[in-house]
């Protein structure tokens, strides 16, 4: 099977790891701006909210590095980024929650204005790294009117909002990632399997006996405890699935 690497290059052209970028980028600005020795006396939220943020963009980018490598890998890794994302935008609840400053309903003007920014795929030429930094600093730009906002509640409104559309994104690449994985799997799986074929097609070349539960070939074991430790038996290859034995002068 021939495999296509996703190199560095595939994540930096992604949009999820995009918006990620954003998204850590404005919540560190947010913690410089809003969290002092006064209102944050051992640097707890700070702390908590900014490595929340690195955490998303981070586990993102190396999910994506692992797409052809595992793809069950790929999923743990996005679902990292997910709860760390999930983290963040509970933060920036109890923020509004603890000021008693108002959450925009969905429905209002404010999300309808932010939703018409987009976060477009990107079309890089040559040197994508730099490439990429300026496209994310040009979005950083459309986004800082509502993501730096002087009113604080503006500010957090739309920082819970540019995470809501970031969580989005990761469950959709999630949910693709695992419908492709019950069917094909990844390339570590592919290789498992291989092995496992390739194992027992050696074993069927031999004058090994079949299973006598599922048919499959066998192959020698030893006994690792108990009395009989050290002798050998014919073992069933589907193990563990298959519990299948016969004794060596069968």
């Amino acid at each position: 099977m021939a495999m296509k690497f996703y190199s560095i290059n595939g994540y930096l052209s992604s949009t999820m790891w995009i918006t990620a970028n954003l998204m850590q980028l404005f919540t560190l600005r947010f913690c410089r701006r809003y969290w002092s020795h006064d209102n944050d006396p051992s640097g707890g939220m700070f702390d908590q909210m900014t490595r929340a943020a690195r955490s998303t963009t981070a586990n993102i980018a190396e999910g994506l590095g692992r797409h052809q490598t595992s793809r069950e890998t790929e999923l743990r890794l996005l679902d990292v980024a997910r709860a760390s994302l999930a983290e963040l935008h509970s933060d920036f609840y109890f923020i509004i929650l603890e000021s008693g400053m108002s959450l925009w309903k969905r429905d209002s003007e404010g999300p309808q204005r932010f939703n018409k920014l987009k976060i477009s795929q990107p079309t890089y030429t040559n040197d994508w790294t730099v490439e990429s930094l300026e496209y994310i600093r040009t979005l950083a730009g459309q986004f800082a009117p509502w993501c730096e906002h002087e009113r604080i509640d503006i500010a957090i409104n739309s920082l819970m909002l540019l995470a809501d559309r970031l969580m989005l994104m990761i469950e959709t690449k999630m949910n693709s990632l695992l419908t492709d994985f019950r069917q094909n799997g990844g390339f570590t799986e592919a290789l498992t399997q291989e092995r496992i074929v390739s194992k027992q097609k050696q074993i069927s070349e031999t004058d090994a006996p079949t299973c006598p539960k599922c048919g499959k070939p066998m192959q020698k074991r030893m006994i690792k405890k108990g009395d009989r430790q050290g002798n050998m038996f014919w073992g069933c290859t589907e193990w563990p699935k298959c519990n299948g034995t016969r004794q060596i002068n069968d």
